[in-house]
C-alpha cells in the first residue's frame, strides 16, 4: 500500500473540489516532560495544518526521499542529521499552518487538578481542548471554510480518552465551530499516517526548545526556527486563563480561555 493511501482514506467519497480544500490536521501529543530531565518539563501538543492533497504529496515525498517508515525523533540517533533535515524541508514546503499547546505542569497541578470531574481532570485534555479551538478559531482568521478531519497520534489510553473527549466538545459546540469538526478524530501509527512525522518533529523540537535550550539562553535551531517562521497559532495555558477555563468546563460550556498568539499575514486580524 502506498503510504499517501492512508491520507486518501480520509476523504474518499468526497468530490476532487472539496478534497482540494479539506483540512486535515495532525497532532503530537508529547507525554509529560523533556528528555533527559523533568526540571522545566511541559505538556505539549504541537502539529500541522495542511489540505488532504497536500498531505498527499507530503507523503509521496516523503517515500521519495526514501526516509524510513521507523523514523521517530525520540530514537533518531542523529538528531541534526540528513533525514531530520529532509523530513523538515518536506514539511515547510506542503504545510499551511503551525499549531502548538503548552501547558507547564505546576499550572496544571496548582489550578486544575481535583477541580474537574474525573473524565476531563486531565492536561491531556486541557490540550486537546484549546487546540481544536484555537486551530477553528485560526482557520477562521485565515478566511478557510470547511470542516477539519483531525489525526492524532496513537497513544494508547490517551487516544481513548480523546477521541470521548473529542464528541464532549462536538457536543457543546456553537454551530460555528461544530462546523470545524469533521468526523470521528483519528488514532493512528505514524508508521501508517506520515503526516503525524511532520508533527512528531516539530512537537519533539519546540519542547527540547522549551525545556531546555531556552532556559540555557540557547536560540531555536535552524529547524525550529523555518517552523517558528511559519504562519499559525501558539497557546500557552497559564494559571490566569486556567481558573477562568475551570470554571466555564463546569458549567458545561467552551471558552478558548489561553494566551494565543497568531501568526498570519497582514490584513487577517487575530481579534
Amino acid at each position: 500500500m502506498a503510504a499517501s493511501d492512508a491520507i486518501e482514506g480520509l476523504v474518499c467519497g468526497y468530490p476532487a473540489a472539496i478534497r482540494e480544500r479539506r483540512c486535515c490536521v495532525a497532532v503530537k501529543v508529547l507525554h509529560g516532560y523533556a528528555d533527559d530531565s523533568a526540571d522545566g518539563g511541559v505538556y505539549l501538543l504541537a502539529g500541522w495544518v495542511a489540505t488532504a492533497d497536500a498531505w498527499i504529496k507530503f507523503s509521496e515525498d516523503f517515500d521519495r526521499a526514501k526516509l524510513p517508515h521507523s523514523l521517530h525523533m525520540k530514537t533518531a540517533r542523529r538528531k541534526h542529521g540528513t533525514r531530520v533535515n529532509a523530513l523538515a524541508a518536506i514539511t515547510c514546503h506542503r504545510t499551511l499552518y503551525r499549531i502548538d499547546c503548552v501547558l507547564h505542569p505546576k499550572n496544571y497541578e496548582m489550578t486544575v487538578k481535583g477541580k474537574l470531574r474525573k473524565e476531563l481532570d486531565s492536561p491531556y485534555f486541557l490540550l486537546f481542548y484549546q487546540l481544536i479551538l484555537a486551530t477553528a478559531r485560526l482557520l477562521d482568521l485565515a478566511k478557510i471554510d470547511g470542516a477539519v478531519n483531525w489525526i492524532f497520534d496513537e497513544q494508547g489510553k490517551i487516544g481513548i480518552e480523546a477521541n470521548s473527549w473529542y464528541w464532549w466538545i462536538k457536543e457543546r459546540a456553537k454551530s460555528n465551530l461544530k462546523d470545524r469538526l469533521g468526523r470521528t478524530s483519528v488514532f493512528d501509527s505514524d508508521d501508517v499516517l506520515l503526516p503525524l512525522k511532520a508533527a512528531d518533529l516539530y512537537a519533539w523540537r519546540l519542547r527540547r526548545f522549551l525545556s531546555q535550550d531556552q532556559p540555557a539562553g540557547l536560540a531555536p535551531n535552524l529547524i525550529l526556527e523555518s517552523f517558528l517562521s511559519k504562519y499559525g497559532v501558539s497557546c500557552n495555558m497559564t494559571g490566569e486563563y486556567l481558573a477562568d477555563l475551570v470554571e466555564a468546563l463546569n458549567r458545561g460550556g467552551l471558552l478558548l480561555k489561553a494566551n494565543c498568539q497568531f501568526f498570519l499575514p497582514r490584513g487577517n486580524s487575530a481579534r
